[in-house]
C-alpha cells in the first residue's frame, strides 16, 4: 500500500525516519475530542503531539513521553514508542481497535466533508474512517 511505514524501513517493523519524521507500523488508532473520530497515529512526532493534550497523565503517559524524549536520544526506536504510546491510550481509554473504527466507519457525501479531513475520495474513503489532519 502507498505510504505504507513498513515501505520507509526496508522491511523491518520497527519503524524508519523520512524527512526528519519518525514512523512506526502498525499504526495507533485513537478517539479525539471530536465525536466520531478517530486519530490514526503513525508516527513518534504524532504521538508525541497527542500526548501533549491529554488531561489525565498516569504512569503509561510518563512512559510513552519518556519514550518520545529517549528517541531523540538515539536511545530507543520508533516501535519502542508505538507500543508505549498505545499503552497510554489504552490508560487514558483513548486506545480504538482497527475492527472498532471500521465496525463503525460511515462515508460521508462530499457535500458533508467538513475542513481538516484527509484521505477522502469520491464515494469512499480511508480505510479507518475520517482521520485528522496535522
Amino acid at each position: 500500500m502507498a505510504g505504507d511505514a513498513t515501505v520507509l524501513n526496508s522491511g523491518e517493523n520497527g519503524g524508519g525516519t523520512l524527512m526528519g519524521i519518525h514512523w512506526f507500523h502498525p499504526p495507533v488508532y485513537i478517539g479525539t475530542d471530536r465525536p466520531g473520530f478517530t486519530y490514526v497515529c503513525t508516527n513518534v512526532e504524532g504521538a508525541a503531539a497527542e500526548l501533549m493534550k491529554w488531561t489525565k497523565r498516569g504512569p503509561k503517559w510518563k512512559e510513552a513521553f519518556e519514550a518520545c524524549v529517549a528517541l531523540i536520544k538515539g536511545e530507543r526506536t520508533p516501535d519502542d514508542v508505538r507500543k508505549a504510546f498505545e499503552a497510554a491510550a489504552e490508560e487514558e481509554g483513548l486506545l480504538r481497535s482497527t475492527n472498532e473504527v471500521r465496525a463503525v466507519r460511515q462515508p460521508l457525501k462530499d457535500q458533508e466533508k467538513p475542513p481538516g479531513l484527509t484521505g477522502w475520495e469520491s464515494g469512499g474513503g480511508s480505510p479507518a474512517g475520517p482521520t485528522i489532519s496535522g
